[in-house]
């Protein structure tokens, strides 16, 4: 409960005068021109809903009624991973090896060894204990967020804006506490340590994000930006971090020679075998299920009849053509990802390391070949930066309006077929796309060019004759 505490007086702790860290820059309030002592205008329902004390209240009032829940559906096994996870754990401990159907196929071998400590607990105090440390790293995320990613913001604003996101993904966070998953702690690793080696701490900013990438590979693209950004020091900690947890845990658990094939296995099946399913699968795999919103499985509903919808399909592609349209898609938004982070590092601005890392956790969404609703909770510090820095409220409400309706539409088979959350976080993107913009402009662009077009109007000035334009004898009289 400590992380939980923790991050809730985070949360609630008025930050108007605190410098971000590491950078010496102090948050101004932006001159908008209006008189200060001019009345403001009374808050709408979404600014009332996000005062944080009420958004806090309102989340805690969830995850902990729902608490009970989640212990009777592990200690049960009905609708939750947990004691999945367990019995994988307790598998390896007496055979000495990964059970062939492991619920955690898809993450390291390391990962299913960690599980034992929680097998020496009773099943109802280990699952109590194990939803804690998640709602616990909801709200760390959430305080990583408001004072990590929103440092030049209207400390007002910053808190309004997180409050808004958690808010807006509360329902998704709560579902993933109540089936077992640990994907918020994944999160809320990787926007720690991006933010952490954002402002210079190599050391602690690497092994946060080692620790996010060990947990699942998809934080591996934070490592992948900070190549980009020519951070050696903090991507080279997580890397041999995470290579450091997996060999301390599979060692004992394996030894040698069946570690490496436990971990041969994993890169066959578990890693590269579960993309080869959703390009050549002929018959319907687990990733078809219609939770699954991963573009790969759109494009194999939406161009093949292999996809568990056929009622969708607008072609049937053979394996190879979906791999090579699938490939291009992706490799395409690869490349316009690049293109937005190329900056380098000394030419951002907090808010710019801010909405970048937020479009990075982004990305875990597009380019994952999995996502289930619960993934989804990668979105909100893209709606936090949203929420806290577009300028105009229109665009605030629209994003908040489509989730919404997004998330009623969890019950209509054909839109959660049709992709419904993952065309909802490509809008989240776009939008986020253009706050950056428009904030990049106010801050920069239009003083170099009102200068640079003053400076050439005055040189140009300079050279005409003392009576300008009316020396000409062809003017007119």
């Amino acid at each position: 409960m400590a992380p939980l505490a923790a991050s809730l007086l985070l949360l609630t702790a008025p930050r108007a005068d605190e410098a971000h860290e590491g950078l010496g820059v102090r948050h101004q309030p932006a001159d908008t021109g209006r008189n200060p002592d001019r009345t403001s205008p009374p808050p709408d329902i979404l600014s009332r809903l996000c005062q944080p004390r009420l958004a806090i209240f309102i989340t805690l009032a969830v995850v902990l009624a729902a608490l009970p829940l989640a212990v009777v559906r592990a200690v049960t096994n009905q609708g939750c991973d947990y004691l999945d996870f367990i019995n994988s754990a307790l598998f390896i401990s007496e055979y000495g090896f990964r059970h062939p159907y492991t619920a955690l196929n898809r993450y390291l071998p390391s990962v299913d060894v960690a599980f034992l400590a929680f097998t020496l607990l009773p099943v109802w105090l280990g699952a109590a204990i194990y939803y804690l440390l998640n709602v616990g790293s909801w709200f760390a995320l959430l305080s990583t967020v408001r004072h990590g990613l929103l440092p030049a913001s209207d400390p007002r604003d910053a808190a309004r804006g997180t409050m808004a996101a958690g808010l807006l993904a509360l329902a998704i966070a709560a579902d993933g506490f109540l089936i077992g998953a640990f994907h918020v702690a994944m999160v809320w690793l990787m926007v720690a340590g991006l933010v952490q080696a954002s402002r210079g701490r190599h050391w602690r900013g690497g092994l946060l994000l080692g620790c996010a990438v060990w947990l699942k590979l998809l934080p591996v693209i934070g490592i992948g930006y900070l190549l980009l950004k020519r951070k050696w020091q903090p991507a080279l900690i997580a890397t041999l971090l995470v290579i450091a947890i997996d060999i301390t845990l599979c060692l004992p658990a394996f030894g040698v020679k069946q570690s490496w094939q436990e971990h041969a296995a994993f890169f066959h099946t578990g890693a590269m075998g579960t993309v080869n399913d959703q390009m050549h699968g002929e018959s319907w795999v687990d990733e078809d299920r219609i939770t699954n919103q991963s573009t790969l499985v759109f494009m194999r509903r939406l161009l093949t009849t292999r996809g568990g919808f056929p009622e969708m399909a607008v072609a049937d592609l053979s394996p190879q053509a979906l791999s090579i349209a699938s490939a291009a898609i992706l490799g395409m938004l690869a490349a316009a990802m690049i293109v937005v982070l190329r900056r380098p590092a000394s030419a951002l601005s907090p808010a710019d390391w801010g909405a970048e890392i937020a479009l990075l956790l982004l990305c875990t969404v597009w380019f994952s070949p999995v996502v289930w609703s619960y993934h989804l909770t990668a979105v909100v510090p893209a709606l936090a930066v949203i929420m806290s820095q577009a300028r105009f409220e229109i665009s605030k409400h629209a994003v908040a309006l489509v989730w919404i309706v997004g998330l009623a539409l969890f019950t209509v088979p054909l839109a959660r077929a049709a992709g419904h959350m993952l065309w909802s976080s490509y809008l989240v993107g776009a939008v986020l796309l253009w706050t950056m913009a428009r904030n990049r402009a106010t801050a920069n662009e239009p003083r170099t060019i009102r200068n640079a077009v003053f400076g050439l109007l005055r040189r140009w000035t300079n050279q005409l004759p003392s009576g300008g334009f009316a020396t000409s004898g062809n003017s007119g009289a």
